[in-house]
Formats: structure tokens, sequence, C-alpha cells
């Protein structure tokens, strides 16, 4: 049996600042108090991180000295962002996407006029040299598996949130959209079970997206670890 290895993934990232709360200039406490009501602090995630690293240079480079960048971890963040929605009141925090929290809670962008926190990148999927001869069933369905970023946070939410595994999440989704199943694998052969081997980061977005690609490629009659 052979053995072919290939990097998956999909979707776009994004590093963005966040809240969450009333910021209209029309509201009761305008958006030029939400310092105050926030008391000037940002939460953020681990101290080192390009998300932190960014954020401190949009300070600086937009002269908002009297803010405060707080760092904690994804999960403290996360914590105090639901604390704070949950009793309605603002806050601000570091955020990427894709990421389940942008399908649980209403947040929102804040203006970056000049691009010095949001970073946008495109994710691809990286397959070795001569999976296409090899496997052109394989290639031709991971050259056809794109998928939106509501739809990953969708898997990310099942995961993280249900506390489903990967391979429970991404199955329960693909049953319950069967057009996008058909999407992804019009005109796609099936396997003679050939193993496909995934490398892959452990980072949630990752293991949704591989473990959808993964799922799908099981139906068409391949193995993979």
């Amino acid at each position: 049996m052979k053995k072919f290895a290939i990097m998956c993934a999909a979707a776009s990232t994004a590093m963005v600042l966040t809240a969450c709360g009333d910021t209209d200039e029309d509201s009761e406490e305008s958006s030029a108090s939400i310092g105050e009501q926030v008391e000037y602090e940002i939460i953020g995630i681990d101290p080192g991180s390009v998300m932190m690293d960014t954020t401190e240079e949009a300070l600086d480079h937009y002269g908002l000295d009297e803010w405060t960048l707080t760092s904690s971890s994804e999960g403290a963040m996360v914590a105090a962002l639901d604390s704070a929605y949950q009793d309605e009141e603002p806050i601000i925090i570091t955020a990427w996407q894709p990421h389940w929290k942008f399908n649980a809670y209403d947040l929102k962008f804040l203006e970056d006029p000049e691009e010095v926190v949001t970073v946008e990148n495109d994710v691809h999927t990286l397959v070795r040299n001569g999976l296409e001869e090899d496997l052109p069933y394989v290639h031709q369905f991971l050259d056809q598996f794109q998928f939106e970023l509501d739809e990953q946070q969708e898997v990310m939410e099942m995961m993280d949130v249900d506390e489903m595994a990967a391979e429970d999440a991404a199955r329960t989704w693909l049953e319950d959209h069967p057009e996008r199943v058909e999407e992804w694998t019009d005109g796609v052969g099936e396997g003679d079970g050939e193993e496909v081997r995934f490398v892959l980061e452990a980072w949630s977005d990752a293991q949704a997206a591989t473990n959808m690609a993964a799922v799908m490629l099981e139906d068409l009659a391949t193995h993979h670890t």
C-alpha cells in the first residue's frame, strides 16, 4: 500500500481588534467614551505573540498612550469576553479569524484605517510533487476543497465549545451540508484503498479543515493518517 503525504488547510486568516457592546455614535454613551467604559484596557492573549506585538505597534502608531494592553491567554481572553457579553458590558479584545467566538458572539471590528494591526492572509493546501500523477482524484478533490470562513468556524465551535472530537465535528457538519460535499467531490473518482497522510498544525482551524478533507477522502475509499 502506497502512502502519500500532504499538508492541508483552507480559508483565510485575519488578525484584528474587536469589541462587543454599543460603540455607535448615537448610543446613550457615545463611542468617544468607550475608553472610559473599558478603563482604557484591551484584553490580549499570550505575551510575545504576533497578535500582541502588532497591537502594541498599533497603540504606539495611533498615539493611544493612555491605553493598556493586558497579557493573558486565549482561554482567559475568551472568559473575559463571555463575562462582559453576558453582563452586556463593553470589552475590547485582541482577536483573529478563523475562531469560533465570531459565531458565538456579536462582535464588531474596530477601525484600523492604516492597517497596522489588521493582517489578512490566504491559507492554501500544499501537496507533494507527483501527487497529481499518482492520485489524480485526491489532487482534484483537494483543488476543489475550498470553504468559507464561517463554515470553518462552525466546525471549530463544535470542537472547542461542544467538545466534539475533530473528526466527529467534521462528519456532523458535512452530514448537515450535503450540497457542499457534492460541490467539493463533483467529478472526483473513487480510490482503491490508498493511504493518504496529512501533516497539520495542532490548531483548531487546521484540525477542522484537515478532518473535513480526511472524512470526505475516506468516503472516497482511501485511508488517512
